[in-house]
């Protein structure tokens, strides 16, 4: 069963930035990351020229706008490398992207975190979205927020977190 997933931890109109699942069996700290266009037929290419000793985000940059891009993944164990972990997709913003800045604290307390961000004129709703930074993706607090301000509750106060 092929667990290892490619996860996309920011898209921008011309860049990817990526992390990926621990690979099962992997015994050494070693990793090969591959990536192209989706559906192109094109063979796969190498992100990074000497592998990674680590699964910290890696960075694809140079990438055309609104284009869905397809990352694999291996590892290594101590005789050889491992299989390459099926493709998982991730796509750049396309060009007319409306892009915020970042949402900026404005409380916490115990486990709630309050966020508050720049009001665009003409929005009728707003998405905010958070994850833990040691986690993989992203998850929307909500896509119908009709203010600049949100609190999140329910949160482990001992880890930090970002939102967008």
């Amino acid at each position: 069963c092929d667990t290892m997933v490619v996860h996309c931890l920011e898209s921008t109109e011309d860049s990817l930035t990526i992390t990926w699942d621990p690979v099962e069996g992997a015994t050494q700290e070693k990793y090969e990351v591959q990536w192209r266009v989706e559906g192109s037929g094109e063979d796969f290419a190498p992100l990074g020229s000497k592998g990674f000793t680590n699964r910290d985000p890696k960075r694809k940059g140079k990438l055309a706008s609104g284009t869905a891009y397809e990352f694999r993944v291996r590892g290594r164990d101590n005789v050889d490398w491992l299989a390459w972990s099926s493709p998982t997709s991730h796509t750049t913003l396309p060009e007319v992207s409306c892009r915020l800045p970042a949402p900026t604290m404005q409380s916490s307390d115990a486990g709630a975190i309050t966020v508050q961000w720049t009001e665009v004129p003409g929005a009728t709703a707003y998405e905010l979205q958070f994850r833990g930074v040691d986690d993989c993706s992203w998850r929307t607090l909500s896509n119908k927020l009709t203010g600049t301000v949100a609190k999140k509750k329910n949160l482990d106060a001992t880890k930090k977190y970002l939102f967008q």
